[in-house]
């Protein structure tokens, strides 16, 4: 385990980390995420995918006149506090008492395994081991998909009992919510810290007609609603420097990003602003001038292109090592005669290059593990390959009769 600063509040709090990759639960929690999905869309009625999504649907609602206040919920360390037993006993209600398909297993086994997944990690902080005993962890498969259901589950319970507001969209553990009064939306806001212990949540009020919602600053206006890209007051637009060892792909992609993302979100009126500021971001990087102004333009032409229809070509990713220019001619080749041969294939060359100095981050992994690790990898070859002796020692025993 390790911790994030927030550096955007006070006094930096750390975000607990628990990297699960390649731990005994990481592919048993990714199995149950899709165990789970059925519950997830049956409850995530007014949760959003992303950001794209919510700046669109807002872009599109009709300014009604009794909407004059607009608000954003959010819940106080959603993912520390689930209550894994209660949570872990709506799916089960769910999947084997619900209008699903039920799974093919017992609901005590899929009760073992979901508790086997959360409730058994063990892991390690600061030499000391320890074992998660409630709440999900942000960094395990099933961390969203349990906070989720949670917060939905009681969602819904709250809007059988108190009418919803006009417009109600959430994303995890942030709210958007629009009411007919500050008096309306303070009632609400205690009808939802009445819901669960585990469920405090906290109020931001719109400020002159503004207010930021994820990475989306909305605006309301006497006809429409606005929407521009909000950046928190801790950027410092420090990205990609343009004299760093990378691909030059690498960096004019990232430039494409940030104007896709720019197009997604921005309203007309806001977009041409954007442009200029991610033009000047770029050129505090070293970035040359004619060369961001030149990708800019070249994907917003590519964005108001009509999309050409069809079944998609296949993508094959193949990692090259980066060693500067030298490496491009290969990766051209490479890619030329993938092509003429695979009409069908879209290959995506990605470049990987290591630091140049070590990352001393995260915590080392203890011998111990490495030792157990490589001893359950050797005892794993050792019954393969005595299975397929075996299975070849009995082919000739039974070819003797």
């Amino acid at each position: 385990m390790y911790g994030l600063p927030k550096i955007h509040k006070p006094n930096s709090p750390l975000r607990p980390i628990l990297s699960m990759v390649g731990s005994v639960q990481h592919g048993l929690a990714k199995w149950l995420v899709e165990i789970l999905n059925p519950v997830v869309k049956f409850y995530s009625i007014h949760c959003i995918p992303d950001s794209f999504q919510f700046a669109s649907s807002i872009r599109n609602l009709c300014l009604s006149i009794d909407t004059k206040f607009f608000v954003s919920f959010d819940i106080s360390s959603l993912y520390t506090n689930v209550p894994l037993d209660e949570t872990i006993g709506i799916c089960a209600d769910f999947l084997y008492r619900g209008p699903t398909e039920t799974p093919r297993f017992p609901e005590n086994v899929f009760i073992e395994l979901m508790e086997m997944a959360t409730k058994s990690v063990a892991f390690s902080f600061d030499n000391m081991m320890y074992r998660q005993i409630d709440g999900v962890s942000m960094g395990s498969p099933l961390g969203p998909s349990i906070a989720n259901i949670f917060v939905d589950f009681y969602e819904c319970l709250l809007f059988n009992n108190v009418p919803k507001p006009w417009c109600y969209v959430r994303y995890v553990d942030d709210t958007f919510a629009f009411f007919r009064s500050r008096e309306a939306a303070c009632s609400f806001f205690q009808h939802l810290n009445k819901l669960h212990p585990s469920l405090q949540f906290t109020m931001e009020e719109e400020r002159d007609n503004i207010l930021p919602f994820l990475d989306v600053l909305v605006e309301r206006t006497p006809s429409v609603f606005l929407t521009s890209i909000f950046r928190k007051p801790t950027f410092t637009g420090l990205y990609l420097s343009w004299d760093s060892f990378a691909p030059k792909r690498r960096k004019k992609d990232l430039i494409r990003t940030l104007t896709h993302r720019a197009l997604m979100i921005c309203s007309s009126s806001r977009l041409t602003a954007e442009r200029h500021k991610i033009k000047e971001i770029f050129l505090s990087n070293g970035y040359p001038e004619q060369l961001v102004s030149y990708t800019i333009r070249s994907k917003v032409d590519n964005f108001n292109r009509a999309k050409v229809y069809g079944p998609p070509r296949c993508p094959i990713y193949l990692k090259l090592p980066w060693l500067g220019s030298s490496i491009q001619p290969l990766a051209d080749k490479i890619s030329s005669s993938v092509t003429h041969c695979f009409n069908a294939a879209n290959l995506r060359i990605i470049y990987s290059s290591r630091p140049a100095l070590p990352s001393f981050f995260k915590e080392a992994l203890p011998s111990m593990n490495k030792v157990r690790l490589f001893t359950f990898t050797n005892v794993s070859a050792t019954l393969t390959m005595l299975a397929r002796r075996y299975s070849d020692y009995q082919s000739e025993w039974l070819s003797m009769f």
